[in-house]
């Protein structure tokens, strides 16, 4: 009986895998600074944005993520941006690193003329679990703008955001 006991205890006691991310699935605002690789446009920027993320497995989220950015100039540069990503998340404890790839549209807006650019993006970010219901997330995206690589190859981002966890 002793045996069982312990056993039970034992069990009862040791703590399950934490999974930050399985089946779980967040929103997010976040802002931070872009900047841009052109021949043409000013560099810098100020970007606002919101994603959501849904996990898959494990290991593997899809996110999508929509962001204005502010380039400012004489003649400002405006950059809306939708993307969808898919993320490797390494799952440990308070701190998760992840990098991804995805896909995304940009469109510029400068001198009363809009311009759409398809992309392919590279990310690799960090979120620090604060609780079970919010994240401090640091990410890093670069992004390649595939009809403009030769007068503007990159748009880079680099963004602090809240996530909040959603029950899933």
């Amino acid at each position: 009986m002793a045996w069982l006991t312990g056993a039970l205890f034992f069990w009862l006691a040791t703590p399950g895998s934490v999974h930050a991310y399985e089946d779980q699935q967040t929103i997010g605002v976040g802002a931070g600074y872009a900047y841009t690789i052109s021949d043409t446009a000013p560099a810098s920027g100020a970007r606002l944005e919101l994603s959501a993320s849904a996990g898959l497995s494990l290991a593997w989220t899809a996110r999508a993520r929509l962001s204005y950015a502010l380039h400012p100039d004489a003649d400002p540069l405006h950059v809306g941006m939708a993307a969808v990503e898919l993320l490797y998340i390494v799952d440990v404890l308070e701190f998760v690193p992840y990098f991804g790839v995805g896909t995304s549209v940009l469109a510029s807006a400068r001198d009363d003329r809009l311009r759409a650019y398809p992309a392919l993006q590279a990310v690799l970010g960090v979120d620090y679990l604060m609780s079970r219901e919010l994240t401090l997330e640091v990410d890093l995206s670069a992004h390649a703008l595939l009809t403009a690589l030769d007068t503007d190859p990159l748009y880079l981002a680099a963004t602090v955001s809240l996530v909040w966890m959603l029950d899933g």
